[in-house]
């Protein structure tokens, strides 16, 4: 707590069908979970892991 400098995370999705493709959604720093609880981030990040999950 009170560290937004050692508060990161990274967000990934692994694809549906091809096991071995990744991508990099997001890099949240600092502050990531104050930043992942915003109300727009995840449904973001959830539409974006969606649409690649979808092509791999």
């Amino acid at each position: 707590m009170d560290a937004p400098d050692q508060d990161a995370a990274l967000v990934y999705v692994q694809g549906e069908l091809e096991e071995n493709h990744y991508c990099l959604l997001a890099i949240l720093y600092p502050n990531a979970h104050q930043r992942a609880s915003d109300n727009r981030t995840i449904p973001y990040l959830a539409r974006l892991a969606q649409a690649f999950k979808d092509q791999h």
